[in-house]
């Protein structure tokens, strides 16, 4: 029996000894399959904060950069709307002196009218004892539009001018006021003509507004627009 009794006891003590090695051994175990688990979530929210902040950086750089540049745009406008403000100054300057400056002068252009009436008063006197070959000397400031034939040029040829109907050539292109012209190419009438066409034509005519093709000879003394008017009278 104390045998039996002794041989139990070693059993139970074995099997004791066989259970507290066991138990470490799952105390061991726990800890290192569970410390990956464990530090999994704390490095993700490592990673989010970083991120967190990474993007409030580049969210207050861009908002910074739009505050700049809103502030650039406002000073630009204001600089451009100053300059302009101070050309619109200069330029009703310039207008206001431009403007005092052409009052004056404003009643010239009707003198050439009045010059070529005096003058071809006395032309048609000179015209009878006129000098041919003086005359046709004066010709040559015509010669450049006109031919001394009846074949037309830039202007209509001249033979056969004295006393002919104004704008009457055949082919010829003539201004309005010409072609509707009332006088004959008289010695009055040419003598004005040689001094100044641009103003002759609005007197003969009686339109202010009547223009001519003719260039100004500026044959204005009485004694050459005879001479010249004694020649014309040859072709």
């Amino acid at each position: 029996m104390k045998t039996a009794y002794l041989l139990m006891l070693a059993i139970s003590l074995a099997l004791a000894a066989c259970q507290n090695n066991e138990a470490p051994a799952v105390k061991q175990a726990g800890p290192t399959a569970t410390a990956p688990q464990a530090a999994e979530p704390a490095m993700q929210q490592q990673v989010q904060k970083q991120v967190q902040e990474k993007v409030e950086q580049v969210t207050g750089a861009a908002s910074n950069a739009v505050e700049v540049t809103k502030e650039a745009v406002a000073t630009t406008a204001k600089s451009m709307q100053e300059q302009v403000s101070q050309a619109n100054e200069k330029r009703a300057a310039v207008v206001e002196q431009l403007s005092a400056t052409s009052v004056a002068p404003a009643a010239k252009p009707v003198a050439p009218a009045t010059t070529a009436t005096p003058i071809a008063t006395s032309a048609p006197q000179a015209a009878a004892t006129g000098d041919v070959a003086k005359g046709k000397a004066l010709s040559r400031k015509c010669q450049a539009c006109h031919n001394f034939t009846d074949k037309k040029k830039v202007g209509p040829g001249l033979a056969g001018v004295y006393n002919r109907k104004a704008g009457s050539m055949a082919d010829m292109k003539y201004s309005d006021a010409l072609t509707a012209g009332t006088w004959s190419w008289d010695a009055e009438h040419l003598a004005a003509w040689v001094c100044d066409s641009k103003a002759a034509v609005k007197t003969f005519s009686g339109n202010p507004a009547a223009t001519t093709k003719m260039t100004t000879l500026r044959i204005c003394d009485p004694t050459q627009q005879g001479d010249l008017i004694a020649y014309l009278k040859t072709l």
